[in-house]
Parts: structure tokens; sequence; C-alpha cells
């Protein structure tokens, strides 16, 4: 291989100079030029993955008034008691977390302050107990 790699003569074809020394032209081509790495396989999409129009529909309806505060389990149990299905609570939760929205879905208040002690325990509990 390395002989014919070094023959630089142009009047000397590579084909015949393979053939002089029995070494095949792909050998020689495979060994001088490596094959590109493989791309990884992309998965195919699933059969079963929702079309964009219905993942539209379950978002619009997770969005919807009524349940903009829910969790996805019971807005589910809340459309199967009407008689509609539209995804299951596992495909809910995706649809929301890959908009973005993973975090709690109820309306949140603030911190709650409450005034510090200012007496100790035992005196707090006989005035609670007077009143």
């Amino acid at each position: 291989m390395d002989v014919i790699e070094e023959l630089d003569n142009p009047h000397v074809p590579i084909a015949q100079a393979c053939a002089a020394l029995g070494v095949s032209r792909a050998t020689l081509y495979r060994q001088t030029r490596p094959a590109p790495a493989p791309a990884p396989p992309r998965p195919a999409p699933s059969p079963r993955r929702l079309s964009d129009p219905e993942r539209k529909a379950v978002l619009d309806v997770l969005h919807s008034d009524e349940f903009v505060d829910q969790p996805p389990p019971e807005v589910y149990a809340t459309l199967l008691s009407r008689g509609v299905y539209l995804a299951s609570i596992r495909t809910m939760y995706r649809l929301l977390a890959a908009s973005g929205e993973r975090g709690e879905r109820r309306a949140q208040r603030g911190p709650i302050n409450l005034p510090e002690r200012a007496w100790p325990r035992a005196q707090f509990a006989r005035e609670w107990a007077k009143t």
C-alpha cells in the first residue's frame, strides 16, 4: 500500500499499479480515505404522538379560565367525568413542560406575616385560657 501511495509517476495509473502488486483498488481507497463516522440513528416519531392541532387543543384547555389553576390530574378527572378524553395525565405534564410551565399551577399567595410572640409561652397560654 505504501508503495502505491508513494508512486508519483503520472504515466503509471493507479489501476495498473494495483494490478501489478495484486492489491484491490477498493482496498487502497478504503485504507487511504477512512469512512466518515456514521451518524447516530434518529428514532422515528411514535405513531401515537399527538399532532400539532391536538397538542394545541390540550394546551388551550389547560390554559382556559376553568383549569388554569388546576394540576393535570384534576383537569383529567374533570374532563373524564364529562366524557371528554384529550390526553393522558403524563402527556399533559409533558406538554406543559415543553411550553416552559413546569412550576406550580395554583395561584400562590405571598408569605404570611405573623406577629412575633412577645410573651413567653406560659404567659401566652394563661392569657389564651382567659379568653
